[in-house]
């Protein structure tokens, strides 16, 4: 039994202790701003603080009314005692009387008496309680507090001091006087009134000075946080500007040089997203350490578009003009592909090579990337109708689509590489766009077999026809149309795209 009890008491302590450590916790992840929670730290700390020295000040302003009192009062009664021991001698009455009548007169006094054993020789003011002799003596000892009634009847409490009549050798009586403890507690409560108070004042200055000092210190954090988030939401970072040279102005400085390496890697991947595609870019600079990697397998669609006729048709041609119509038609097929969810993987001169389904997974690879050649034709025939009314050559597509199994990754040598596609599919991509009739879309049989394509595409089945670099016939299929609904959808898109650029 005995030991039952002892592991109960000491199991008391340690649920404490978990219980105060489970409060420190929640305390430390809540989400209470960082400001709230120095506050209350601080504000808690100061109203500690000011709340014992408070109960110190009362306990040494009690204890001291209470020892003035105490002189106060023998003060009274002895010099009481010394002016009656002859009287009492003499039996003088009178003079007696005068006596404890003078002591009255004092507000703070509410009765004086002078006692000879059990009888009373003089007395003015509310009689205390004290009949016998044996009481006299005990008050001797320790004054003695009681209750009585004033004038207009409120019940207040009085302190009886009480000391023997010395006259030489004999003590003939004893001296009484009785002390207002309410009036002489007024002074006391007036000073606990005060100090409540002030302490009171105190503490609410301290909360508020815990509060702007809370903020002050808090501020670079605060700082810190929101560039922090400004950063996660992509939007425009700047320096955090300060001239501390303290442990928060280290960090601030780390912090500023942090920021100048995310400016300075958010620039080269835009400008790397200027030479590979915007989707290649964040891969290619999250693989830097392994560059050659050959990437992963997957199945996609792959879309080669390049100009009929290009080297008659820009035979005499400066370069600059050269340059400028192919970024025309070019900006508008880059488009095209981004529209439709696709990644341009490469110019090859007047050729454009855009991938479906990679690097980011795409289900419907097919039907964008053939979505994306009825655009990039209509496409065309826009700006060749704007180069007609200028008096310019207009430029003829064909376009070849053909999906399956592919290789996607970072493909060359650590001094010069590139995010693309490789494999059979792409290969047969390419020699599809070859024999593709100008202004035409030619797309593999593997595409034309992919899910919803029958039911959103109008298909002509093409002969098996021989290509470079196959020992058998491919069958191929030309694009017609797509379905009403989706021929409007790709119209509203090609309409978005060409009202943006123009703008």
């Amino acid at each position: 039994m005995p030991a039952v009890i002892t592991s109960s008491i000491k199991s008391k302590p340690k649920s404490h202790i978990a219980r105060s450590a489970n409060l420190r916790t929640r305390y430390r992840n809540s989400r209470l701003p960082i400001v709230v929670k120095w506050s209350l730290a601080i504000g808690m700390l100061i109203t500690t603080v000011m709340g014992l020295l408070s109960w110190v000040l009362l306990t040494q302003q009690t204890h001291f009314f209470m020892q003035q009192t105490e002189a106060f009062g023998r003060i009274l009664v002895e010099q009481l005692a010394h002016s009656a021991s002859e009287p009492v001698m003499a039996e003088d009455h009178f003079t007696l009387t005068g006596l404890v009548n003078r002591q009255i007169e004092n507000k703070q006094v509410v009765s004086a008496l002078i006692r000879q054993g059990n009888t009373t020789l003089a007395k003015a003011g509310v009689v205390p309680p004290l009949l016998k002799q044996s009481q006299i003596i005990q008050s001797e000892a320790k004054q003695m507090i009681w209750a009585w009634r004033d004038s207009i009847g409120n019940e207040r409490k009085a302190i009886t001091f009480a000391t023997p009549i010395q006259f030489m050798d004999v003590t003939p009586g004893y001296a009484l006087i009785t002390l207002d403890h309410d009036q002489l507690n007024q002074g006391l409560n007036e000073a606990i009134f005060i100090l409540a108070y002030s302490t009171l004042g105190l503490m609410l200055l301290g909360v508020v000075m815990a509060y702007m000092l809370s903020r002050h210190l808090s501020r670079p954090i605060q700082e810190l946080a929101q560039v922090s988030k400004n950063i996660n939401r992509g939007e425009s970072i700047k320096n955090i500007d300060h001239l501390r040279r303290d442990e928060i102005g280290s960090i601030i400085t780390n912090f500023n040089l942090m920021v100048e390496g995310i400016r300075e890697k958010t620039r080269v991947e835009r400008a790397l997203s200027r030479y590979a595609s915007p989707h290649a870019a964040p891969r290619l600079l999250a693989n830097l350490e392994q560059p050659a990697n050959a990437g992963e397998q997957l199945f996609g669609s792959v879309l080669f578009c390049d100009i009929v006729g290009y080297t008659k048709l820009t035979e005499g041609m400066s370069p600059k003009i050269v340059a400028e119509m192919l970024n025309e038609y070019l900006g508008y097929i880059a488009l095209a592909g981004h529209s439709c969810h696709g990644m341009v993987d490469k110019f090859i001169g007047d050729s454009v090579m855009i991938v479906f389904g990679a690097p980011e997974s795409d289900k419907q690879h097919a039907l964008h990337a053939i979505a994306c050649g009825v655009m990039i034709q209509e496409i065309v025939k826009q700006v060749n109708q704007r180069r007609k009314h200028k008096n310019l050559q207009p430029l003829h597509f064909r376009i070849g689509i053909n999906s399956g199994e592919m290789m996607a990754g970072n493909i060359g040598t650590p001094v010069r590489m590139q995010y693309t596609v490789v494999g059979d599919t792409v290969n047969l991509g390419a020699r599809l766009c070859g024999i593709a009739p100008p202004g035409s879309i030619l797309i593999g049989s593997n595409t034309a077999e992919q899910q919803n394509i029958a039911q959103k595409v109008i298909l002509k089945q093409q002969p098996p026809r021989q290509v470079k670099g196959r020992n058998q016939p491919v069958t191929s299929y030309l694009v017609s149309h797509m379905k009403p609904a989706y021929q409007r959808q790709v119209q509203q898109a090609m309409a978005q795209l060409l009202s943006t650029q123009c703008a």
